[in-house]
C-alpha cells in the first residue's frame, strides 16, 4: 500500500443550495512538485451528482452552485508535471436548504389556543409540507392542524410531551427550498403560592412554622396532591402535610434539608390539570456578632451576639470549625451567652 504526502484544503462550512462556493486548497501545504490535480473515478462520479459544482484541475478548486441536497466526500490527487501523484487530499462538502423560523415555539399549555406560522421564509416558497414521519409527530400530539398554504400551526394541543420535527418549503413545482425545525413542549398550567410566614415563600426556619398558601385557585380543580415524583422529597421535610382540600402547605421545621416538590391539582374525576412546583429549604436561623472592624493581631477581644435568638438556651462550635477556631489564637466561648474572647495569634480570614 502506497501512502502519499498530504495535503489540506480550506474549512468549509455548509453550503445552502444553489449558493456559489469557492473551496480551495491551502498552498502552503501542498507537495512543492505539484502541477496539476485530479479526481478519483469515484469522487469524479460523487462530484457529477451535486448537480451544479465544478472542479479545476489546475487549481484544485471546487466551485459552482450545487443544486441537489447531501453530504459529499471527494478525493483529491495532485500530480507532478509527469501525471505522477505526488499526494492526496480529502475534502467534505455538505449542501443543505436554507432555514426559517416560526413565531411560536417552547412551551406551550395543554387545552390552550395555539398557533405558529412561518416567519422570515424565502419569498419563494409557494406551500409547506410535513414528512410521514413528521405528521406522526404532530397527529401524536393531539388537537393540532397544520395548513399546507401557508405553513400554520394551530389548535389546542392535547398530550403532554416533548416534540421535534421538521417542516418543509416548496417551491412552486413542489421542490423543496427551505426547511424550518420546531421544538414545542406541551405542558400542565401551573399555579402559584404565597406566604405569610416572616421568612417567605419558600424559607422555613428550624423550630418555626410555615404557612403556604395556593395564591389563585385554578379552574376546574377539586383537590390537590404531592406528585408521585417529589413524594420522598416532602417527606424528607418531617411532619410537614398538605390539604388535600385548599392545597395549603403547613410544618415546622425540624431538620435542615432542601426539598424540590410538585403539587398536583386534580379534577373530579382524579385527573391531572394543573401543577405547581414549590422549591422549600429548611434551615437554622443566624444570629450576628457584634463586628465593626477587623479585629486586630494580639489584641483582646471580646465578641457579643446583637441579637440573641429567644429560645437558644446555650451555645457550642460546630464540630467541622472547632479545629480552626482553637488555631486563631487564644480564644474561648461562653457557652451560655455564647461572647468569644481572648486573643488572636493568626492573621487571616475567618
Amino acid at each position: 500500500m502506497v501512502n502519499y504526502p498530504s495535503f489540506y484544503y480550506s474549512y468549509l462550512d455548509p453550503v445552502l443550495i444553489g449558493s456559489t462556493i469557492n473551496h480551495q486548497i491551502i498552498s502552503s501545504s501542498l507537495p512543492a512538485t505539484s502541477k496539476s490535480f485530479a479526481l478519483t473515478t469515484s469522487s469524479k462520479a460523487i462530484l457529477d451528482s451535486t448537480g451544479g459544482i465544478t472542479f479545476n484541475e489546475t487549481t484544485g478548486v471546487f466551485s459552482g452552485k450545487p443544486t441537489k441536497l447531501g453530504s459529499y466526500s471527494l478525493q483529491v490527487n495532485a500530480l507532478n508535471a509527469d501525471a505522477k501523484i505526488v499526494g492526496n487530499a480529502f475534502t467534505f462538502i455538505s449542501v443543505s436548504l436554507p432555514t426559517f423560523g416560526y413565531t411560536v415555539t417552547g412551551n406551550i399549555i395543554k387545552g390552550n389556543a395555539f398557533s405558529a406560522k412561518p416567519e422570515n421564509a424565502p419569498s419563494a416558497i409557494a406551500s409547506y409540507k410535513l414528512e410521514e414521519q413528521d405528521q406522526k409527530i404532530l397527529t401524536s400530539i393531539g388537537g393540532l392542524e397544520f395548513n399546507t398554504k401557508d405553513g400554520v400551526i394551530s389548535g389546542k394541543p392535547l398530550n403532554l410531551g416533548y416534540y421535534s420535527f421538521q417542516v418543509s418549503g416548496l417551491d412552486a413545482s413542489g421542490n423543496k427550498i427551505a426547511k424550518s425545525f420546531i421544538f414545542i413542549s406541551v405542558t400542565l398550567p401551573s399555579f402559584e403560592y404565597t406566604t405569610s410566614s416572616s421568612s417567605g415563600l419558600g424559607l422555613v426556619l428550624i423550630g418555626s412554622s410555615y404557612t403556604a398558601k395556593v395564591l389563585l385557585p385554578f379552574t376546574g380543580v377539586a383537590s390537590y396532591a404531592i406528585d408521585t415524583a417529589s413524594a420522598s422529597s416532602f417527606a424528607s421535610m418531617g411532619g410537614f402535610t398538605l390539604d388535600s382540600k385548599t392545597g395549603t402547605i403547613t410544618g415546622i421545621g425540624s431538620k435542615e434539608v432542601n426539598a424540590n416538590i410538585f403539587v398536583n391539582g386534580l379534577d373530579a374525576s382524579g385527573n391531572i390539570i394543573a401543577k405547581s412546583q414549590q422549591f422549600i429549604t429548611v434551615k437554622f436561623p443566624w444570629f450576628i456578632y457584634n463586628i465593626s472592624a477587623p479585629l486586630t493581631i494580639d489584641s483582646s477581644i471580646n465578641l457579643s451576639i446583637s441579637q440573641p435568638p429567644s429560645k437558644v438556651k446555650t451555645y457550642s462550635l460546630d464540630a467541622s470549625t472547632e479545629a480552626l477556631f482553637k488555631s486563631i489564637g487564644t480564644l474561648s466561648l461562653n457557652t451560655s451567652t455564647g461572647v468569644i474572647s481572648g486573643v488572636p495569634k493568626k492573621l487571616g480570614y475567618y
